[in-house]
């Protein structure tokens, strides 16, 4: 079997030159309907409160399991090696985001620079959950850079953490979990109890990944050459500011972008045609334009490259100067 370290700079570089190309049955479409095949049996069926939330629990564990143990068959037991690894590799690359997260993004971006403002809402709203229809450029670019410094941990860090941690199985058990999440983990009806366990359960995984995308952009504010005060208060904002989104995990990357950009992120949206309210981050800044979003765009690019050379680099000190084998015993 190969080697998670051989696995995660592979995956990335695969993701990075085919994006979702390469995809030609998706697991997380394939997680997602088995989910939603599975909803009725468990919703309406348990009261309301304690027996849903338990309900809740076997429900993430019924969706989880099959694809899992499915998968830990396929790369290591059912299979012979050459055929384990060809699956290790296509699961590992389809589980990864980098390139899609790009390409969304940089579509919204492209339709703001030809003034294109309801194509720029057309495709806002295929990455975003709030209401796109009567948003202005800089609300457009606001939406944007949130997606895509939110989804720098969920699209990229935490899935290469978790592969690298323990492979293709670990990693497609952590988008189950983030897909479940996505689809039941509301704090409203009919999901309120039944998508508790899925909510708690990804905001656990995402925990370390998230603080980690903080590492991420502190190590980035190091290029700026406005000197040591700057860098200072640039790191002072991302760590004070990071717990003002409603998520426990996502206002790391927003704080992020938010503090190596000097753009005010955060603040309220309509969703659903009804107005949440949430804090700002960055409020001091003005909000973003479209050349902040470019710009926002690069740091992703070069954030990406930076973590595809580490990925890189820990492979060749393992295998070349550690002399441990490419593949795993």
């Amino acid at each position: 079997m190969i080697s998670s370290w051989a696995l995660c700079p592979l995956a990335l570089s695969l993701d990075l030159v085919f994006g979702e190309h390469l995809s030609v049955i998706h697991p997380v479409v394939l997680v997602g309907q088995w989910g939603r095949f599975l909803e009725p049996f468990f919703l309406g069926r348990l009261p309301e409160g304690g027996w849903q939330k338990l309900g809740g629990v076997f429900y993430l564990f019924m969706v989880t399991f099959p694809p899992v143990f499915l998968t830990i068959v396929l790369t290591e037991d059912f299979l012979p090696p050459l055929l384990g690894n060809i699956v290790s590799i296509y699961l590992s690359c389809s589980l990864l985001a980098a390139r899609s997260l790009y390409d969304h993004v940089s579509d919204v971006a492209r339709a703001l620079e030809l003034d294109d403002l309801d194509g720029a809402r057309v495709l806002l709203g295929k990455i975003v959950g709030r209401d796109t229809q009567k948003l202005s450029r800089s609300e457009i670019s606001r939406a944007a850079l949130e997606s895509l410094s939110e989804n720098l941990t969920d699209a990229v860090v935490a899935p290469l953490f978790f592969l690298c941690l323990g492979g293709a199985p670990l990693l497609l058990f952590y988008k189950a979990v983030s897909t479940m999440d996505s689809q039941v983990g509301y704090k409203h009806d009919p999901y309120k109890d039944l998508g508790w366990a899925s909510a708690r359960l990804d905001d656990l995984l995402a925990f370390v990944p998230a603080r980690m995308t903080t590492g991420l952009c502190m190590g980035f504010a190091l290029f700026d050459r406005s000197g040591r005060s700057r860098f200072m208060e640039t790191v002072r904002m991302m760590l004070s500011e990071r717990h003002l989104h409603p998520s426990p995990n996502s206002g790391h990357g927003i704080s992020g972008y938010s503090a190596l950009l000097r753009v005010r992120l955060g603040g309220g949206a309509f969703y659903g045609g009804k107005w949440v309210e949430k804090p700002a981050i960055g409020k001091n800044f003005q909000p973003p334009d479209p050349e902040r979003l470019i710009l926002g765009i690069s740091l992703y690019r070069k954030q990406i490259a930076f973590i595809l050379g580490a990925l890189i680099l820990l492979f060749i000190l393992r295998w070349g100067v550690l002399g441990e084998s490419f593949w795993l015993a």
